[in-house]
């Protein structure tokens, strides 16, 4: 029986670049709010209920959720550990990209819609994004095994 040897550095790497790009992605992002506001700009966007662009979000969210636990599901029923990982990797990627992409949106309408409400959205979704470092706990209950070996 192969002893199933997962290796943490990969996805370390990912979650630091993805770090790195939400930080960039949100300074920008509140520097022109921030810009644009001093300055009096008038853009198309102002008049939009922030409502609706933060339930949009969220409904794509919730998709993507849980298009991603039957996703999980299908690694879990995988047999070779390699392959396994393998998918389980690409899973995590993929959540950050999507994540990352999130915070585009959040970025893009905060500078068009000049509201407030979406300055605090990006700012708690940067903070909500460190939940994403990959933990040797959490990859056990997704994984369900418990006899993973890390390096």
């Amino acid at each position: 029986m192969d002893i199933p040897i997962f290796n943490l550095s990969t996805l370390k790497k990912y979650f630091y670049n993805f770090i790195a790009t939400s930080i960039m992605i949100t300074a920008i992002s509140i520097g022109v709010y921030f810009w644009i506001s001093t300055r009096n700009i008038r853009l198309p966007f102002e008049s939009i209920n922030s409502m609706y662009v933060i339930g949009s979000i969220f409904v794509g969210t919730y998709i993507f959720n849980q298009l991603s636990k039957k996703e999980l599901n299908r690694i879990i029923e995988t047999v070779d550990y390699q392959e396994k990982f393998r998918k389980y990797e690409h899973r995590y990627k993929k959540q950050l990209i999507v994540n990352v992409i999130s915070i585009v949106f959040s970025g893009f309408f905060l500078i068009t819609t000049q509201k407030r409400l979406m300055l605090y959205l990006i700012i708690c979704q940067l903070v909500l994004s460190l939940l994403f470092y990959p933990k040797k706990i959490v990859i056990e209950r997704e994984l369900k095994d418990d006899k993973i070996i890390y390096t």
